[in-house]
C-alpha cells in the first residue's frame, strides 16, 4: 500500500520557466509521466533515473535529440565509470529542475500534503508551482537588467 503524491515539472533549460506539472499517487511510476512533461521543439531532453529505459533513449536518438536522462544500473550489471561521470556532468543541468523542490521544502516549508484526496492536492501543487514560475520569471528578468519581470503565460 502506497500513501501520498509525487509532483512532477518540466523545466525550459534556457529561461528556467516551469512550463508543464504533473501530479500522481506515489503508486504511479514517474516513467508514464515523461511524454506529458515534454513541450515543443526540443533539442535536448534531460530526467533522472525513473525516466531511464533503453527503449526511449533509443527513440530520442533516433529523432535526432539529446539525451541526457541519466543513467541507472540493472540487475547484476553495475555502472561503469564512464557512465557515473557521465551521470555526475548532466546532474548540473538537471539542478534548474531541482531548484522549485528546494523552494517548496526550504522556503515555503512545503513537505507535506495537506488534503486526502488527490484534485485539491494537485490544485495546490500547481497553484504553488505557478507562484514559483512566476518569483522565477520576475528573478530573471531583474538580474537581465531589463527591470520589469517578462509576461508569464499561463502553461499549467
Amino acid at each position: 500500500m502506497y500513501y501520498g503524491y509525487k509532483g512532477h515539472i518540466g523545466v525550459d533549460r534556457d529561461s528556467r520557466a516551469i512550463h508543464s506539472t504533473k501530479f500522481t499517487p506515489t503508486n504511479v511510476h514517474d516513467s508514464p509521466c515523461f511524454e506529458e512533461l515534454l513541450s515543443g521543439e526540443k533539442e535536448a531532453v534531460f530526467g533522472d533515473k525513473g525516466y531511464a529505459n533503453k527503449k526511449r533513449k533509443n527513440k530520442l536518438r533516433a529523432a535526432e535529440v539529446y539525451c541526457g536522462i541519466l543513467d541507472r544500473d540493472y540487475r547484476d550489471q553495475p555502472l561503469s565509470c564512464a557512465q557515473k561521470r557521465r551521470n555526475k556532468k548532466l546532474s548540473s543541468v538537471r539542478n534548474n529542475v531541482e531548484r522549485p523542490f528546494i523552494f517548496l521544502f526550504r522556503v515555503l516549508h512545503y513537505e507535506r500534503c495537506r488534503y486526502y484526496d488527490l484534485s485539491r492536492n494537485r490544485f495546490e501543487f500547481n497553484a504553488l508551482v505557478y507562484n514559483i514560475s512566476c518569483f522565477i520569471s520576475h528573478k530573471t528578468a531583474l538580474a537581465w537588467g531589463t527591470g520589469t519581470p517578462a509576461k508569464h503565460q499561463n502553461g499549467v
